[in-house]
């Protein structure tokens, strides 16, 4: 269902490939195979069919790719928020998260912010190791 709803609302829809001979993954591999889906096995797929939504999200400069790739250390709650966060992420947005989940309707409310815009920042921090998205909400993550 959520599947038919992506390509309803004309977006990107990407899937996991599963296996060929798992009853659960037929749904997958039929969207595959129409070429209503795209195939993501790792974030670099997802980022290199999303490009032109990537440059906004991703720093130009190789050493900060090598920085994120490297593992940059996550925020804990009582940080101040790193500055290697992109330009474009308003500060209350990981500032209003903590380790209780947080509905993304409130976290629109707190920050002023699109849902969309909210949805698209949590998917790029969540990406990055910063957020997870848990039963309830999105939380921050603490330091390993």
């Amino acid at each position: 269902m959520s599947a038919r709803l992506t390509l309803e609302q004309n977006r990107e829809l990407f899937v996991l490939p599963g296996s060929l001979h798992n009853v659960q993954a037929r749904g997958c591999l039929a969207l595959l195979r129409q070429g209503s889906a795209h195939l993501a096995c790792s974030v670099d797929d997802i980022i290199a069919d999303l490009g032109h939504w990537a440059e906004a999200f991703i720093p130009p400069d190789d050493d900060t790719k090598q920085g994120v790739s490297a593992g940059l250390e996550r925020p804990s709650n009582q940080e101040p928020l790193p500055e290697s966060l992109p330009e474009t992420l308003p500060d209350d947005l990981l500032a209003s998260l903590s380790a209780t989940p947080t509905p993304i309707d409130l976290l629109v409310h707190a920050t002023g912010v699109t849902v969309s815009d909210c949805q698209q920042r949590l998917l790029m921090l969540e990406l990055d190791g910063w957020v997870s998205q848990q039963a309830g909400g999105w939380v921050r993550l603490p330091r390993p």
